[in-house]
């Protein structure tokens, strides 16, 4: 994505698709044959990287004036430093390293031949013990700090910020040392006397450092009121405020010519009616959590990129459950096949889906499940599974209705395709992870969560985490009976339900809805469904109108997990809370 490669801007910003890319795959090396793969569209990258590919080809030891000119040619042959017209230090800059690369050059008569890693380590270490500084054109106004202004003269000097709170400052011993021996040693700012007499003769070298000096302080920070440091107090004595009328008459003239123009950006056009909202249940959940961001990320499409780590994601993870709950339940589609199998049995048909599960991810990625970590990841599986198979034995009888949005004996491929729901005026892609038939009849709607606990919806009238409450809903407006909703955890240490019920242990630790205190006040389980219907309807409102104002719900802890800051820019705006959250009930 850097200018400096053999394209012009509008065919690197297309070439960011492939950065995207691998940062999605988790790709931590990247190597010039998958490069050349992923770059199938772009011819012009291809042939660069064809042309790479051969030169790179050449292998053996080599004299490091040979190396010089592979290295020349390698860069060549990439397109550096692209067809941009280059501002002056950066052609400095190439000029050095044609330099360091004759210098490495020079060296052929005395190493001999070297491998290319070799090589590349010389040329480091030349790069590191050459300084490098670009010249530039001499300027009026140098903005320094304390530390570079020292033994400095000048024709004039206005020394900025010296208010009772950071001049002198305070100490800052090294916490890994004893204090007694920092002081008795006066390691660097070990104690506050020490800061204030170093302090004091700077000050006294600011004084003699031009014909003009200026101290100033700001008269207050946020709300607190500053005084000016004891350092200046015969400056400060003599002080006077800076107005407006200290400014020079032109800049007056132009700030009172200038007109403020203020355009409310907190609505954005209402989405199509006709067409589905992007995001599904996490457009509601965002919705609730703060406006802009449910606008920003699902109708903008504005995501933070992948930030690659070793092994598997947490996404990962969660799909391996997920992929073999789903195998295994369109087998059995139902309780009494599971309690028929013995534990020899059930454990090796939990492996055998386990396998096939990692043998796919490992198709699909093997950068993310080496041979190691995959041994470790079916451990865990198994042992995570057969956990939660036991639990399901306990239950009472119960059928899997559907399983992904589809019932059983569908077709594993139909499985994967999301429901289009009609909710309070929205189109949303809907997909319950699983829905049981109980012996009553009624249904106990599952949502799979592999993750760490978070507030559970039926808490909040603004739920962050909105999709059982949709997926209960949905089912109880297509003519059945919703008797409980249950977030199935399966986590190591934590596994168990997770819910809301109209009555109590419809799944072993099931709650009824009279056991929370922030439900017991409803009427009866069906006017509790109406409360979470008109709750969730309120925040389809908000997106049907196209509300997308920077008004995070709890600014502390909604900010801290949002990627959108440069865009909302709440921070310039002094929106976002310095104090502690409200806890959130669990």
């Amino acid at each position: 994505c850097a200018p400096y490669w053999g394209a012009g801007e509008s065919v690197r910003l297309a070439r960011a698709e492939i950065d995207r890319v691998l940062r999605a795959q988790w790709h931590r090396r990247v190597d010039l044959p998958l490069l050349r793969r992923l770059a199938w569209r772009d011819e012009a990258l291809q042939r660069g990287l064809q042309r790479l590919l051969e030169l790179r080809s050449v292998r053996g030891g080599a004299d490091p004036g040979e190396w010089a000119e592979r290295f020349a040619a390698w860069l060549d042959a990439a397109g550096w430093p692209g067809p941009r017209v280059l501002d002056s230090a950066e052609y400095q800059a190439i000029q050095a390293w044609r330099e360091l690369l004759r210098e490495l050059g020079s060296l052929g008569g005395v190493s001999g031949p070297v491998a290319a890693s070799g090589a590349l380590a010389q040329l480091q270490l030349l790069a590191t013990q050459r300084v490098f500084q670009p010249q530039t054109p001499s300027v009026n106004i140098h903005v320094l700090g304390a530390l570079e202004a020292q033994g400095l003269d000048f024709d004039a000097l206005w020394v900025m910020g010296l208010d009772d709170e950071r001049w002198p400052p305070a100490g800052r011993p090294n916490p890994f040392i004893p204090f007694e021996l920092q002081r008795r040693f006066n390691l660097p700012h070990a104690a506050a006397a020490q800061e204030l007499v170093w302090a004091e003769g700077m000050t006294r070298r600011w004084r003699q450092a031009a014909a003009e000096v200026v101290f100033s302080w700001p008269a207050a920070s946020a709300d607190r009121p500053l005084a000016p440091s004891p350092l200046i107090r015969l400056e400060a004595a003599a002080a006077e405020g800076l107005t407006v009328d200290a400014l020079s008459a032109g800049w007056r003239a132009a700030a009172a010519q200038g007109r403020e123009e203020r355009l409310a950006d907190h609505d954005a056009p209402p989405p199509d009616a006709d067409r589905p909202v992007p995001g599904g249940a996490r457009l509601l959940g965002d919705q609730a959590r703060c406006p802009f961001r449910a606008f920003a990320t699902h109708r903008l499409g504005a995501q933070a990129l992948e930030q690659p780590g070793y092994g598997l994601s947490y996404i990962d993870r969660g799909q391996l459950v997920h992929r073999a709950l789903e195998v295994l339940w369109r087998d059995w589609r139902g309780q009494a096949a599971l309690c028929a199998l013995d534990d020899a049995a059930l454990e090796a048909r939990i492996a055998s889906v386990v396998d096939g599960e990692l043998d796919r991810l490992a198709d699909e990625a093997p950068q993310r499940l080496p041979p190691g970590l995959r041994a470790l990841e079916r451990e865990r599986l198994c042992r995570l599974l057969r956990g939660w198979l036991d639990l399901e034995r306990t239950r009472p009888p119960f059928v899997v209705e559907s399983i992904e949005g589809s019932r059983p004996e569908a077709a594993q491929a139909a499985s994967r395709d999301e429901q289009l729901v009609h909710f309070a005026g929205l189109q949303l892609r809907l997909r319950a992870d699983r829905v049981d038939r109980l012996a009553d009849g009624r249904r106990l709607v599952l949502d799979y969560k592999t993750g760490s606990r978070k507030p559970l919806p039926w808490h909040d009238g603004r739920p962050e985490e909105p999709q059982l409450l949709l997926y209960g809903l949905d089912g109880a407006g297509s003519g059945g009976a919703v008797a409980g909703l249950a977030f199935a955890r399966l986590a190591s240490g934590a596994i168990g339900f997770d819910g809301i019920a109209a009555e109590a242990e419809l799944a072993p630790g099931l709650k009824g809805w009279t056991d929370y205190r922030e439900t017991r006040d409803a009427q009866d389980w069906d006017a509790l469904m109406g409360r979470w219907r008109g709750e969730l309807g309120s925040l389809a409102a908000e997106v049907r109108r196209g509300l997308a104002s920077v008004t995070p719900k709890h600014p502390r802890q909604s900010c801290r997990d949002c990627s959108l800051h440069a865009v909302c820019r709440i921070h310039e705006a002094g929106l976002a809370a310095d104090d502690e959250e409200e806890e959130v009930p669990a």
